[in-house]
């Protein structure tokens, strides 16, 4: 956790334009991580500025099982250059399912709670016009 604010990094740095391999292998549902003395360029500054030294990015998805790539789960070591071990890759993937998980569910009942109301709204109408 971070003891100041941080600009979300979709925000601060769009990852589709500047790095589309990472883009391709969270969108295929697959985890990215890379210590920040790799990366290049303007996503480089910004780990560098908010003090990250390893970062790792799991995807979470909508839709079905392996759905549409949402957004991620992003987790930083900002003490020390991290090779991820395969164990920490099981529990994050392991989070972010479970995270895309609780956002179909939510997206689902949303969907049940409109068609709900259009059923109700629908039903109204058809009692209204029947007098």
């Amino acid at each position: 956790w971070s003891g100041s604010p941080l600009t979300p990094l979709m925000r601060a740095f769009p990852l589709k334009d500047q790095m589309a391999e990472w883009v391709e292998v969270l969108s295929r549902g697959q985890p990215v991580w890379e210590l920040t003395r790799n990366v290049r360029g303007p996503l480089h500054v910004t780990l560098e500025a908010q003090g990250v030294q390893s970062v790792l990015l799991s995807p979470i998805t909508v839709g079905t099982v392996n759905g549409t790539w949402w957004g991620f789960l992003r987790l930083d070591d900002c003490q020390a250059e991290r090779r991820w071990s395969a164990s920490e890759l099981t529990v994050v993937k392991t989070l972010s399912r479970s995270l895309s998980s609780a956002l179909r569910q939510d997206l689902r009942r949303e969907a049940l709670a409109q068609t709900r109301e259009n059923l109700q709204s629908m039903m109204a109408r058809c009692a209204n016009g029947s007098r």
